[in-house]
């Protein structure tokens, strides 16, 4: 049996092709930067592709589903500007739209790989952890 894998914030890809060398299929991938689309098209060509993960409302299920939400709101590269990065950052509280469309899958995936900058440990990771327990 073929495991599925699909990802949210899926930029170059790296965890869809890990999972093609594993010997998974990706069925759908969600970027917006158009140039990243591309690469995920060229790279797996049938799976579904989602732009904009404030417009997703279901995807299909899989075994796996990963996950690298954006970092600009919380890492050390950034000036100190906003202490409540995952209430009123602009670009990490995007985790809280993958973690929606999680809640309201009829069927979860069984594994979930989401990963970010260190700094995110100092900047909200509690809140994080909440959320996927109760997933």
């Amino acid at each position: 049996m073929e495991l599925k894998h699909g990802s949210f914030f899926t930029g170059i890809d790296v965890f869809g092709e890990a999972a093609k060398q594993a010997g998974m299929s990706n069925v759908f991938g969600c970027e917006i930067d158009p140039v990243t689309r591309l690469h995920f098209t060229e790279r797996n060509p049938g799976a579904i592709l989602y732009d904009d993960i404030k417009t997703v409302e279901t995807v299909p299920y899989v075994d796996i589903l990963t996950f690298g939400f954006p970092c600009q709101d919380v890492s050390n590269a950034q000036p100190v500007k906003n202490y409540y990065p995952l209430e009123n950052g602009t670009r990490t509280i995007l985790i809280w739209e993958a973690m929606r469309i999680i809640r309201n899958a009829e069927k979860k995936p069984p594994f979930i790989v989401a990963e970010n900058v260190n700094a995110i440990r100092s900047k909200g990771l509690e809140k994080i952890l909440e959320a996927f327990a109760t997933c």
